[in-house]
């Protein structure tokens, strides 16, 4: 149980009704003791501190025995309360705070351990925190929040495998993983089950999309989890079969190149990052891809090019703005890149790499 959560006895006399519920002396009501405070005082007990004890109860400790009552307690004290997180915690999402929205999320999710709308609000939340973590470059964090989201759309499934909207997201999340079988797989669900026509069309534009690219092949999805689990050797390998018969879909490509960008064969990748791009691939990851490949093999004006066109695509992207600022050390002009570090950091305040590389140059 958190250190920051005590618990209180009521006497009978504070027995009441409140809504229809009824408080239940012999049950031990959880307090979130004020910040900056080691010893609780009990002049200052108020129902947000019952409240907030018993939300990061169910956020984080399902299994503890008094959860049905809390979340009838907590229904019954602040019945708008549900409607308020929520608002907050997509607000919390918007903004980037990850942390404070997953832990919101979770509440919500333990608040109402049905609601599968408040669940896939947490795997997108997760989502989003992963994209961060990708962008900073940081894969271990990027692939442990993934998870999490992976988890979250298996426990929706689980709770109701016909509920539509579940397999909308899940869709949508295996494609921004290149998981297009599973992919393709949910996209076809929500079709059959989805009363939204406009989703339904996006959704069908997709899988003609993966068919006509025949990118739902389980021989793309081998190589590209080969790649992206680091057995490179197999990856490539695999993804070459792919390409010998779709050499004008970009994907392969791109697998490809990054397989041999992860390899440190820079030529090849930057090689195989080029016939992506001229396949039609425009996207921000191809142009760092690129540009990191032509850092490493003196191609210093490419390499500019694509971080300044991945930089008008999305600005705030602190992994661009540190192979700028590397771009800028291999031109030797130090000021500029502690400029690029400095402005990653105010984008993203933890980067451990913007942080590495100001320290060793100042």
């Amino acid at each position: 149980m958190d250190d920051s959560i005590i618990f209180i006895n009521l006497t009978e006399d504070m027995k009441r009704d409140i809504n229809g519920f009824t408080v239940d002396p012999a049950v031990p009501l959880p307090v979130e003791k004020l910040a900056g405070k080691d010893k609780f005082d009990p002049g200052d007990l108020s129902w947000e501190m019952i409240i907030a004890a018993m939300l990061k109860i169910l956020a984080y400790d399902r299994d503890f025995k008094h959860t049905d009552y809390y979340r009838q307690f907590i229904k019954a004290v602040k019945p708008d309360l549900f409607k308020e997180m929520t608002q907050v915690g997509i607000f919390k999402a918007g903004n980037k705070d990850f942390a404070i929205a997953e832990e919101i999320f979770l509440a919500l999710e333990g608040l109402e351990p049905d609601n599968i709308p408040k669940m896939l609000n947490l795997a997108r939340v997760y989502e989003e925190h992963a994209k961060s973590f990708r962008e900073s470059g940081d894969d271990c964090c990027e692939e442990e929040y993934n998870d999490k989201a992976y988890e979250t759309y298996q426990r929706a499934l689980k709770k109701d495998p016909l509920y539509a909207d579940t397999h909308f997201y899940a869709g949508a999340f295996y494609l921004s993983q290149s998981n297009y079988v599973k992919a393709r797989e949910h996209l076809a669900d929500y079709i059959s089950l989805g009363n939204n026509e406009e989703r339904k069309a996006a959704a069908q534009e997709i899988i003609d999309k993966l068919d006509s690219h025949d990118l739902a092949d389980n021989l793309f999805k081998e190589a590209y989890d080969y790649v992206h689990m680091d057995m490179l050797d197999k990856g490539i390998e695999k993804i070459k079969e792919f390409i010998k018969e779709h050499e004008d879909i970009w994907n392969g490509w791109f697998v490809l190149g990054w397989g041999y960008r992860k390899a440190g064969h820079y030529a090849e990748g930057k090689e195989a990052f080029l016939k992506a791009q001229k396949c039609g691939c425009d996207t921000v990851d191809l142009l760092n891809e690129l540009a990191v490949c032509c850092m490493e093999t003196g191609d210093l004006a490419l390499a500019e090019k694509c971080l300044k066109d991945a930089l008008f695509k999305d600005s705030e992207n602190s992994r661009i703005l540190i192979n700028f600022g590397l771009l800028c050390l291999k031109k030797n002009d130090k000021e500029q890149a502690k400029g690029f570090f400095r402005t990653a950091l105010e984008f993203d305040p933890d980067n451990k790499y913007a942080k590495k590389y100001l320290e060793e140059i100042e």
